[in-house]
């Protein structure tokens, strides 16, 4: 009975210690992205209204601050919050986060939840 109360303890020990670790490689990994995407902008926005349930993001089609080049400045000025800025650059974000696939496999290797999904990360 000593045995299995000493793998219990070290269970919670090693558990407590992957939550800490997934906690702070998740907040790296979002970091990453939302710097990834702000880097990347490549969408003309005429506007952003941003309230409690939405954000609304009026796109601008015709482009009028279109500039000679693929990626565009991210307008941090009709975003009001950081929590509104990481709504709107994570607003259709499909294929980006594919993009940053091999920096999340490695952030995330040797980790139980690499270990117990390993052939879903890897696949």
């Amino acid at each position: 009975m000593a045995d299995l109360e000493v793998d219990t303890m070290e269970l919670d020990k090693i558990l407590h210690l992957e939550t800490e670790y997934m906690s702070r490689a998740t907040d790296t990994i979002k970091a990453a992205f939302l710097i990834f995407r702000e880097a990347t902008w490549h969408t003309h926005i005429l506007n952003i209204k941003c309230n409690q349930k939405e954000n609304i993001i009026v796109d601008d089609a015709k482009k009028t601050g279109r500039q000679q080049r693929w990626f565009v400045p991210f307008p941090d000025h009709l975003t009001p919050t950081t929590r509104d800025k990481a709504a709107v650059l994570s607003n259709m974000a499909c294929h980006d986060i594919g993009y940053l696939r091999k920096l999340i496999e490695q952030i995330l290797e040797g980790t139980i939840l690499a270990s117990y999904y390993g052939s879903l990360l890897i696949s």
